[in-house]
């Protein structure tokens, strides 16, 4: 017993297994003294030594539940308060056995009798006696209920070692048993006996299968702790379960709705309830702003008891995409965005135009491509800094994207340093040249930028043209390019076709 108690201790990085050495010094304990008590002839002496043996046996049942609740992770609030209880009825029956020969409530009328060689004790069994050897029979088999409970959904090494215990622990209650009603021929009590052959079993355990190098964790622990929110659905379609984490991110999600229908609950999510009709592997994206929840979370259904087509039981699995949401909205910016101006960018203005050119080449209508480029850009960066050449980017920019609006399908981008380019599908030259003047002439009134003192103006190049593939658009953006330079060699604020 004190060679299983050091193997817990050493393994007491296990949940249980320090409370389980505890239970075998008890009982290490209790067995020395019996055999002290064995060996006594005077009557002092054996009373001496069931004292001693008291200070064990009396706090066992709580020693043992304690073991048990930890090893099986039972997470409950009457622990505390049974344990506490246990605790004190084990001192105050302790505190009356000492003091049994003056009020005879633990045992009286205490006399020895020979058996052979031994001095064995007898005496009448006091209410407090019965009492005590209630509480421990009943741990021992509140124990056990809770260990076949377990074994019940335990799988592997943990159902043998599960098995094991059991089989333990129904030998002193057996004898125990045995020895209350009198049934075994033998005057003295054989308890500490049976307790050497639970401490055999638990050699086995330690050493054969590995006990306390793993303890059994409480299914209802890991679903209260998950990271991710689950709400569970049974067959009835009604809510009977849900993990704290649910209620933190859905806070319409509380105690009264347990027994509520499913559908009703989440009735604010129009695309979940159409999943929960007919429930399968599935995955929808919500938004539970509204209801005080994430921007956006993914509810994943998950079928609990596969195969049944009779009654589905399924858990929705809540997850904050939020952050998802927006790493990605902030990768598809800067992958379509001109960080500096807020246009599309030049790899993305090519492919926002491809849906136009398509539909101007099954119409067989005219595009028009519009180049724009400022007008001494190079003399105000050198004279002013990048700094105040990227306001005037961000300002010429912001005034054309806005004169833009009105043209409906109108397409605008950065094409590259001070340069923009726009595309309007479906536009004859002269539509095309009309809105190029428009551009122009919301550039020149532009108020004057404090720190470079002057007005803003822009050069512009025109090109239209029917095209048949859309590789043809290269050649509209090379004609509109030379007519953006033209205007540029003829004092630019103008523009060129």
């Amino acid at each position: 017993m004190l060679f299983d108690g050091w193997l817990c201790l050493s393994r007491k990085r296990v949940r249980g297994s320090k409370e389980f050495a505890i239970v075998n010094f008890a009982i290490a304990w209790y067995v020395f003294f019996t055999a002290f008590e064995l060996m006594s002839v005077e009557l002092d002496q054996v009373l001496f030594f069931t004292h001693l043996e008291y200070i064990a046996t009396t706090f066992l049942p709580a020693l043992l539940i304690n073991f048990v609740l930890k090893f099986l992770d039972y997470d409950s609030p009457y622990n505390k308060p049974i344990l506490i209880a246990l605790s004190i009825i084990a001192f105050a029956e302790l505190i009356l056995q000492w003091t049994t020969t003056s009020h005879g409530l633990v045992y009286r009328n205490v006399h020895l009798q020979a058996y052979g060689n031994l001095w064995v004790i007898h005496f009448e069994k006091g209410p407090v006696y019965i009492l005590g050897a209630i509480i421990q029979e009943l741990s021992i088999i509140g124990s056990m209920i809770l260990f076949i409970n377990a074994l019940s959904k335990a799988k592997g090494t943990l159902r043998t070692q599960l098995s094991l215990i059991i089989i333990a622990l129904s030998i002193p209650l057996a004898v125990f048993l045995l020895y209350i009603f009198s049934a075994i021929p033998v005057p003295y009590d054989i308890n500490s006996f049976s307790f050497t052959l639970v401490s055999i079993f638990t050699t086995i355990l330690l050493l054969r299968v590995d006990m306390f190098t793993f303890a059994p964790v409480k299914q209802g622990r890991v679903f209260m702790s998950m990271r991710e929110s689950c709400v569970i659905v049974d067959e009835n379609g009604r809510i009977v379960d849900m993990n704290q984490r649910a209620k933190e991110m859905l806070p319409f999600l509380n105690s009264d709705v347990i027994g509520e229908k499913a559908l009703d609950v989440f009735a604010i999510f129009p695309s979940l309830i159409k999943a929960m009709i007919h429930p399968e592997e599935q995955e929808i994206e919500l938004n539970a702003s509204s209801v005080g929840g994430p921007e956006w979370i993914l509810a994943k259904i998950s079928l609990l008891n596969e195969g049944r087509k009779d009654s589905i039981v399924y858990a929705i699995f809540f997850e904050d995409t939020t952050e998802r949401h927006r790493m990605l909205e902030s990768l598809q910016y800067y992958a379509t965005q001109d960080d500096l101006t807020g246009l599309f960018n030049r790899r993305y203005f090519y492919e926002a135009i491809k849906p136009g050119i398509e539909v101007s080449i099954t119409k067989g209508s005219e595009v028009s491509i519009i180049m724009i480029d400022i007008d001494s850009f190079k003399e105000v960066n050198d004279a002013h800094g990048h700094a105040i050449g990227d306001k005037v980017l961000r300002s010429c920019a912001k005034v054309l994207a806005a004169k833009l609006e009105s043209e409906s399908d109108a397409i605008i981008g950065r094409f590259g340093g001070d340069e923009f380019i726009v595309f309007l599908p479906e536009a004859s030259l002269e539509e095309a040249q009309r809105i190029a003047e428009k551009l122009r002439l919301s550039v020149v009134a532009m108020p004057i930028l404090e720190e470079i003192e002057r007005p803003l103006h822009i050069s512009v190049g025109v090109s239209a043209h029917q095209i048949a593939r859309l590789e043809e658009i290269e050649m509209l953006i090379s004609k509109a390019d030379d007519a953006l330079y033209k205007a540029k060699r003829s004092g630019g604020n103008r523009v060129c076709i």
